[in-house]
């Protein structure tokens, strides 16, 4: 039983705070992990609060049982430095990015140029896609390691939201997750250009045995500027698949595809873009998705 000199002495200013504090993280903790009403930050530290509360009232108690387990420490502090370098390891391995990527290939077979208006009769003519040598297909050059087609807009006709065209390249055979991997590289440039090239980006999920609309989910970034230079000389970009937005998510997906495998890949340019570059030849390579 603790004399009334031992009870003055633990109720000291630290030890009331500490206590509150404790009683204070706690109940903002509990309270933010059984609801949604507080954000996360918060939980978190009221959690870290909790933690060092709990310490600061407990000092004592923690520092007796430290001298009492002293000889055991030092007898396994070897073993606990090989346990630590062993899970140090382990999450090292998990965490940190591997070099393997996924090539995206121009295949003729596998890609196309396309207009949406030609399958939605609603979107107007501004915007004209079209292949370098064939209408509806990509231009091949080096070996077929780069991939280029055209577009051009109509000044006759008065640009809407909506309508978009482009090139895009499938790979069924060889979809990508989208969670494993960090982001899509690839290089680029403009040429033939009247105005600011530009280009938006799709990913998207196929359905490989519908006709006309294909996809059931999509993921886009708007405009390629705002990760590099679009001009007539090859510029490499990188863009974090975090970045894309998802604008499209239309289950139930057939069996071997969810919203997260990739199997298309769309270059594309809206009014918006074309009211900014009336024409523009651009041109595509090493494409390809990396951790």
């Amino acid at each position: 039983m603790n004399t009334p000199d031992e009870t003055k002495k633990w109720f000291t200013w630290q030890n009331a705070v500490s206590i509150a504090g404790f009683t204070l993280s706690l109940g903002t903790f509990l309270v933010g992990i059984l609801t949604y009403y507080i954000p996360k930050e918060i939980v978190w530290g009221a959690g870290l609060v909790f933690c060092a509360c709990t310490i600061c009232v407990k000092y004592r108690w923690i520092k007796s049982i430290a001298k009492r387990l002293q000889p055991y420490l030092v007898t396994t502090a070897p073993w606990l430095v090989v346990v630590v370098l062993i899970l140090s390891a382990l999450t090292l391995y998990h965490i940190l990015p591997s070099k393997k990527a996924v090539l995206i290939g121009f295949d003729p077979g596998k890609c196309a140029v396309f207009n949406s208006w030609q399958h939605q009769p609603t979107h107007s003519k501004f915007l004209v896609a079209f292949g370098v040598t064939e209408p509806l297909a990509w231009g091949f050059a080096d070996n077929g390691s780069i991939g280029v087609f055209q577009y051009r807009t109509d000044p006759l006709i008065q640009p809407a939201p909506g309508p978009s065209s482009g090139g895009y390249i499938t790979f069924y055979n060889d979809k990508c997750d989208r969670l494993q991997f960090r982001k899509l590289f690839f290089r680029c440039k403009a040429t033939e250009v009247t105005g600011i090239p530009d280009v938006g980006i799709r990913l998207a999920v196929d359905n490989p045995r519908l006709s006309q609309d294909r996809e059931m989910s999509a993921y886009e970034i708007e405009s390629l500027r705002n990760y590099g230079t679009v001009d007539g000389s090859w510029h490499s970009f990188e863009v974090p698949l975090s970045d894309f937005k998802q604008v499209r998510n239309e289950p139930p997906f057939p069996p071997g595809l969810d919203e997260n495998t990739i199997n298309k890949i769309v270059f594309f340019v809206d009014s918006r873009i074309g009211q900014r570059a009336a024409k523009a030849t651009l041109w595509f390579s090493d494409i390809k998705f990396e951790q």
